[in-house]
């Protein structure tokens, strides 16, 4: 109940975070897809050993004769090219995050491009500071762009 709830719409994180999980379902179907594939290209080779017709469709792609199963080889490789997956830093993979690989989508390409150059300028101020103080300790902390100012105040 309380998910479908009015104070549960209040965060927006919410639906940014389903929709990172449903990539991640998405992720864990495709690597499933991947080694199905795999055991598909095994049973290939051994294809006229088989001699039951049923079997021999339930181990054989559609574009084919007796191919029972539809070809899938062609859309995991179309979703794997178009989805990069970049850890988070240290962690497992749930701490893995989507994003559109370079090509596939130019305003995201454009808008990673700015944000380097921000923390390229972000970087030469913290270098500014550092040298303005003589304080090669003054850096940014928790992964913010804060400068520390603590190791100046303890002098």
């Amino acid at each position: 109940m309380y998910t479908y709830s009015a104070a549960q719409e209040k965060c927006p994180i919410f639906f940014e975070n389903m929709n990172v999980k449903k990539l991640r379902d998405l992720k864990e179907v495709l690597d499933s897809l991947k080694n199905v594939s795999s055991v598909y290209q095994g049973i290939d080779k051994l294809q006229n050993l088989i001699k039951a017709e049923r079997l021999v469709g339930l181990t054989t792609f559609a574009p084919k004769e007796k191919g029972l199963v539809p070809e899938f080889a062609t859309k995991l490789h179309y979703f794997q090219n178009i989805i990069e997956w970049n850890k988070l830093g240290k962690g497992k993979d749930d701490d893995q995050i989507p994003e559109p690989n370079v090509g596939v989508d130019q305003n995201y390409d454009d808008a990673k491009i700015e944000i380097k150059n921000i923390m390229k300028e972000l970087d030469n101020q913290l270098v500014h500071w550092q040298e303005a103080f003589k304080d090669k300790r003054i850096c940014f902390v928790h992964k913010k762009y804060v400068i520390s100012i603590k190791a100046l105040m303890l002098q």
